[in-house]
């Protein structure tokens, strides 16, 4: 982590330093979080190979930070997703988002909105790429989140249910 703070601070001296703070959207993610020990795995590879949606995995920063003439909106806590970031961008420079983007304006999203995602249990150790059978599914709403462990077509192998106010790892 101190590699990329380094690299952050000398990018964000930069940014001041160059003017384009006054006129420049900035969007810092990642695609997936990083597992430190939680279930015994640990970074990157784990998470493509015992592929699963717990929270250290699908809990992900996403800043969207704007120039200081915008007007400058609170911490969002509803679920977002990447395909949020491109109508968030098109509605903070005033522009009509193309009907094709799939996502919402992350500043206009709706308290009770639900989040879902689907991996492959196996990842790039699956055996036949083209024909993925085994698969994790997992839905909040709320507090409640719901995980799905299956077999392709439809045949659901596990399920978990976690309160997530109550157990949230």
């Amino acid at each position: 982590f101190r590699v990329f703070d380094r690299w952050f601070g000398d990018f964000w001296q930069f940014f001041e330093a160059s003017g384009l703070r006054e006129r420049t959207i900035v969007v810092l993610t990642t695609d997936h979080g990083e597992e430190l020990l939680e279930r015994g795995l640990v970074g990157h590879a784990s998470t493509t190979r015992a592929g699963h949606l717990y929270e250290e995995i699908t809990r992900i920063p996403l800043i969207v930070w704007l120039p200081p003439s915008s007007p400058q909106p609170a911490t969002i806590d509803t679920p977002g997703s990447h395909l949020d970031i491109m109508p968030t961008l098109f509605a903070r420079l005033g522009l009509e988002a193309p009907q094709s983007f799939e996502g919402r304006d992350l500043f206009d999203l709706p308290a009770d909105r639900a989040w879902q995602a689907v991996t492959s249990r196996a990842g790039f150790a699956e055996p036949d790429p083209a024909n993925i059978r085994n698969f994790t599914a997992a839905r909040i709403e709320g507090d409640w989140k719901l995980q799905l462990d299956f077999t392709r077509p439809s045949t659901v192998t596990r399920t978990r249910l976690y309160n997530l106010a109550t157990d949230p790892g």
